[in-house]
């Protein structure tokens, strides 16, 4: 007896410890703790971009930090500031200036062929020295009115004198002229505060609607941290709370671990498939980075939830879980389309020749930004409220619809615009007028439609193949059938072949209005 007693004792000891399948909701205690947390980030995420705004407007005279060398009326490139990317302003276009044009020589002293600034240019081989960038330093970052003598290089060889004193009426001037209020101008990489309106509604809700649900308030927490750290908010931590570099990094990077863990738990905070436990253990390494690498890190979190989502989404059978997981990947996938399309626009605003062409890649990079944490956090929103879930194969079906029209004319407009282009500056020069647009917006107006009813029918087939295959197949098993089959028989099959093509869901729909009393 004493041997099987501690031989049952040995057989406890030795039992591996089990995690558990669910992470448990939040306790009373727990909520407490969470709230005291909860509540200064609401109220930062609410005082700190109208903070933020109202300081970008009290330095408006800082405008031209938004393109580097506009405060003498350049567009340079940060990849090389002796490239003149385009002249800004009325009296760099008076003297000629072109896009295309060197710059060799400042106030009479002659400057490297290559000055980069941006990490990618200083990677390459260049020959810049202290005194170059001494010599650029004060007439991009402002701080001397002197006049300026800059000696240009035009692309066929000839040398011009360009005589400029800095200032900011040059990017006032240049964004006059394409009837943009230069009083924006601070406020041009804004746009995504259109959307924080939402984000702090889908916030309210996501955590009061029922507080200790653990995945939904963690999510809450992710988007006013988000908010909080975030452009105008940022300027408000730095430079009214004056919050060290490290308190605000930290502030960044807890808001985008809450998001991931809570992608990765939802929806029931459950560990499985058990692969999720990795990537959960290995998100505090966010802390240690920074730059690219941080995005990239970022990103490929972004893909392991997708990954397990899709997991999820195989193993669970049909219902308002399976409905909840397709609602919150037609979150990521909005998220992806305007994430990639903010990424693509600030990696093009400086490449692009003309100053209304960056100011146009400003706005439209903003407001993408701002829509993909929207589509994101409302596709999660939408699957934890459970509010019509069983739309969710129409709505994604009509987005990737929209979405793939959209990416498709703005795709043939740029190709045609470019080719068109080419061939008339083949023939006449570099002057080729309005004629490319013109031509492009037709060529994409013809095509938009055939585009329209291909994607179309491609989205249906991929997103609604059962309802696809019961409109057509349901008018001819119902004309082959009512000829030999009895009422029962034909309501029976009818029945399921609607099951099959719409869910449970709708049969559940069909069942209640039928047992409701019908008027007169």
């Amino acid at each position: 007896m004493a041997t099987d007693s501690v031989a049952s004792a040995d057989a406890v000891r030795l039992s591996p410890a089990r995690l558990p399948d669910k992470i448990p909701d939040l306790s009373r205690r727990g909520l407490i703790l969470f709230q005291l947390i909860w509540i200064p980030a609401l109220l930062l995420a609410v005082a700190g971009p109208l903070a933020g705004i109202w300081l970008r407007f009290d330095q408006s005279g800082e405008n031209s930090a938004l393109i580097v060398g506009s405060r003498i009326g350049l567009g340079l490139s940060e990849d090389d500031l002796t490239k003149v990317r385009f002249p800004i302003g009325k009296a760099a276009k008076a003297a000629g200036v072109k896009a295309g044009d060197d710059i060799v020589a400042i106030d009479g002293t002659p400057v490297a062929r290559v000055v980069p600034i941006s990490k990618r240019g200083l990677a390459q081989p260049h020959d810049a020295t202290d005194m170059d960038y001494a010599l650029f330093t004060p007439i991009i970052e402002g701080g001397d009115e002197s006049d300026y003598t800059i000696r240009l290089r035009s692309r066929d060889g000839s040398e011009k004198n360009f005589r400029v004193r800095p200032g900011e009426d040059h990017i006032g001037q240049a964004a006059s002229s394409v009837g943009f209020p230069p009083v924006l101008l601070s406020v041009v990489d804004l746009l995504h505060l259109l959307t924080y309106p939402f984000l702090l509604f889908a916030a309210w809700i996501l955590h009061r609607r029922k507080p200790e649900d653990l995945i939904s308030s963690v999510l809450s927490l992710a988007i006013l941290l988000t908010i909080a750290a975030e452009q105008p908010s940022a300027g408000f931590l730095t430079f009214v709370l004056h919050l060290p570099e490290w308190a605000h990094r930290t502030l960044y990077d807890v808001g985008n671990i809450c998001l991931l863990a809570g992608v990765l738990l939802f929806p029931f905070g459950q560990l499985r498939p058990r692969f999720v436990i990795v990537p959960l253990a290995l998100l505090p390494v966010l802390f240690l980075l920074e730059g690219e690498w941080y995005r990239a890190v970022f990103m490929l979190f972004m893909a392991v939830a997708v990954a397990t989502l899709f997991a999820r989404l195989r193993e669970t059978p049909p219902g308002d879980a399976r409905q909840q997981i397709k609602w919150a990947l037609f979150g990521f996938s909005g998220y992806a389309v305007f994430l990639a399309s903010a990424l693509a626009a600030d990696a093009f605003k400086l490449q692009v020749g003309s100053f209304g062409s960056q100011l146009l890649l400003e706005l439209l990079g903003g407001l993408s930004f701002g829509l993909a944490f929207l589509c994101l956090q409302l596709g999660l929103m939408v699957a934890l409220l459970r509010f019509r879930l069983y739309d969710a194969e129409v709505v994604i079906s009509r987005s990737a619809t929209f979405a793939l029209v959209t990416v498709f004319i703005g795709g043939i407009f740029a190709a045609s615009n470019e080719a068109v282009k080419v061939f008339i500056q083949g023939l006449y020069g570099p002057n080729a007028g309005q004629s490319p647009g013109i031509f492009a917006a037709a060529v994409a107006t013809v095509l938009v439609t055939p585009a329209q009813e291909r994607i179309q029918r491609w989205s249906e087939q991929r997103f609604q193949r059962n309802l696809v295959r019961l409109r057509e197949d349901l008018p001819s098993f119902l004309r082959e059938l009512r000829e030999s089959a009895s009422i029962q028989e034909l309501l029976d099959d009818t029945l399921k072949r609607i099951e099959s093509g719409f869910g449970r869901r709708a049969l559940q729909c069909l069942s209640t209005a039928r047992s409701l009393p019908r008027a007169g």
